[in-house]
């Protein structure tokens, strides 16, 4: 994936439950753990260990997302509610998040240990003897993922315990906008969650978020979602939030093609430096290119270069990865020829934003004045 992360878990979840003879799954699924041959990811639920050591962290948090809706059914807000709605983010959340139904209900909560009463290397070591063939993993894939409990958003007079209220019947007093119940997105997992509307996941995380991650999912809103927002702009309780919401939602734009186009877009604003055109048609002596980003009157094209471009299958669409890099060094060439600067840069370059700057000024790149 291109760094950034949707919903799409891929392993199958087993809940604990009572069989026909009268005896408890759960009891054998234990077992199995003490045996290094099964994970519990929550309390009654457990997925096999290949498919939770083998998937990457993303991965691994939606997995955790969907045992949570086996175990307790909660309703599903701001990052993990994105994530459901298939909003790309930029990084892993730390936890799971999710609407408390109690006063002085809100925090952290610790999972279950996903090896029981084994320790990590203990686990490892049972695992290795059961998959000798199998390469060996790092002990930090064993741990589990926290929920983080939140109190539902307040707005317009609304006090804390109707909104809770409205937690516990299914039904959250939004004034003329109800939620009958939390929407519920149907996604590969146990079935069904209840999550937030994606207007208000929008508006309760974004304006908390890092202007770079909100540009990646509000001009991923932009490309592919029609949105009514504003009658939840409400929920921007302080002018911080606004300010952030505006600046974000105004930057944001439906013409970046990727999660790292949005990111470099952001980071360059940022850095100080003019904004380019995007998926501009350049013509050359081999035909016409569409490029990712365009400074023209400094003669430089800029591309971000993401590893799904060479490794995802449906991108590649049949192509031989060797021979889509010879066709982008083609390209390149006859870019080049046509009298421009091109440039690429990588998410490792986007992580550095010092070393991000110096490359641009170095390729001729303006700064704003």
């Amino acid at each position: 994936m291109d760094k950034t992360s949707t919903f799409d878990p891929a392993a199958e979840l087993t809940a604990a439950a009572q069989s026909r003879d009268g005896s408890h799954t759960g009891t054998q699924l234990a077992r199995q753990v003490r045996a290094g041959q099964a994970l519990r990811v929550r309390r009654g639920v457990y997925v096999d260990p290949e498919q939770w050591i083998e998937a990457m962290p993303w991965h691994r948090y939606q997995i955790a997302v969907a045992a949570t809706a086996l175990a307790t059914d909660p309703i599903f807000c701001r990052e993990t509610a994105l994530l459901l709605h298939q909003v790309p983010l930029v990084r892993t959340p730390r936890g799971v998040l999710a609407r408390t139904t109690r006063m002085n209900g809100t925090g952290r909560v610790p999972a279950p240990s996903l090896t029981g009463p084994l320790g990590a290397e203990e686990f490892r070591r049972l695992y290795r003897q059961q998959h000798p063939t199998m390469s060996d993993f790092p002990a930090n894939r064993l741990r589990s993922v926290p929920t983080q409990l939140l109190y539902p958003p307040l707005s317009g007079g609304l006090s804390r315990p109707a909104a809770l209220e409205g937690v516990r019947q299914g039904s959250l007093p939004l004034h003329e906008v109800r939620i009958e119940p939390a929407h519920r997105l149907r996604v590969r997992g146990p079935g069904a969650y209840r999550v937030e509307p994606l207007e208000l996941a929008l508006i309760d995380t974004v304006s908390r978020m890092p202007f770079a991650e909100a540009v990646v999912a509000l001009d991923w809103i932009k490309a592919n979602r029609e949105v009514h927002l504003q009658p939840w702009l409400r929920y921007l309780s302080s002018g911080t939030k606004r300010g952030r919401w505006e600046r974000a939602w105004d930057f944001a734009t439906p013409h970046s093609e990727s999660p790292g186009e949005s990111r470099s877009r952001a980071l360059m604003d940022e850095l100080g430096f003019v904004i380019p055109a995007q998926q501009s048609v350049i013509e050359t002596d081999s035909g016409a290119f569409r490029v990712d980003f365009c400074w023209a009157e400094d003669r430089v094209i800029g591309e971000f270069d993401g590893r799904v471009k060479y490794f995802d299958e449906a991108t590649l669409n049949g192509k031989d990865p060797k021979e889509v890099l010879y066709q982008e060094k083609q390209r390149e060439d006859a870019l080049r020829r046509a009298g421009w600067i091109v440039i690429r840069w990588t998410w490792a370059m986007l992580n550095a934003p010092a070393g991000f700057a110096a490359y641009l000024k170095k390729a001729g790149v303006s700064l704003l004045r």
